[in-house]
């Protein structure tokens, strides 16, 4: 895996509020996990065995982790990707999905960018991916936050990231970050829209949450003509009309 540092400019309160971030990340956020006593169903033997399948281990994987990693969501994403492929995929928080990312983007050919600002996820992403044959499939980029508007004024939180000079357009992005409570998600789709490939996909994670809600509102109310569909509990899947993509209008 590759860990590169943007160059990206940023202003004296953009450090100010990424540095309270990342306090709030390793000091307050990883304690009250730690208390979290989560009451999931174990892993099927089926989900094992996909899991093996694509070389993953699964004895690295907890319960907890920069990302939840439910069976459930998880096979809804491996039948996406492996009905329709990707060329390039760019994933919005790293953790445990990077893992099953790396896995399928070795088999089935494709190249994954990572955006993550916790230095304790890329640990954790690092751990993961060590000594497997897919680590070098990923190019994670460790990010600070940034203040950005829509074209209207209003603003929003965004990792401090550079997608202009990483290659081709993405045709595949899943969102899992920035922390949703405190940050929000709601630079993820104009950030990113002019980088998207005409046809591209867009997950988002926990859409049961108020907070995804809000943002799925935001996005529908500055980007009208954008389709969002529910075929799994808990994410959302975002197309455009063809050609509109590229269209809308960027912040």
């Amino acid at each position: 895996m590759q860990v590169i540092e943007p160059n990206v400019k940023i202003t004296a309160a953009d450090h100010i509020f990424t540095s309270g971030i990342r306090v709030l990340q390793t000091h307050v956020i990883q304690h009250i996990d730690r208390l979290r006593k989560p009451h999931r169903q174990p892993y099927s033997q089926n989900f094992k065995d996909k899991m093996r399948s694509l070389g993953v281990d699964m004895g690295k994987i907890g319960w907890r982790g920069a990302m939840t990693f439910l069976p459930y969501r998880a096979e809804y994403l491996i039948g996406q990707i492996e009905t329709r492929p990707p060329k390039r995929m760019l994933e919005v928080g790293a953790g445990s999905s990077t893992l099953l990312f790396a896995a399928l983007a070795h088999r089935y050919g494709f190249e994954i960018v990572s955006l993550e600002n916790h230095k304790a996820s890329v640990q954790y992403v690092r751990h993961l991916l060590d000594g497997t044959p897919f680590s070098d499939r990923v190019t994670l980029q460790i990010c600070n936050f940034r203040r950005r508007e829509y074209d209207n004024g209003d603003s929003y939180w965004w990792y401090a990231a550079d997608l202009s000079s990483q290659g081709d357009p993405f045709d595949l992005v899943f969102v899992d970050g920035p922390i949703s409570t405190i940050v929000g998600r709601n630079g993820a789709l104009p950030e990113v829209i002019p980088f998207l490939k005409d046809g591209a996909r867009v997950y988002v994670d926990d859409i049961n949450r108020p907070s995804e809600q809000r943002v799925l509102r935001e996005w529908k109310d500055h980007f009208p003509r954008l389709i969002i569909a529910t075929e799994c509990r808990g994410i959302a899947k975002i197309t455009f009309p063809r050609n509109s993509a590229s269209a809308e209008s960027s912040p």
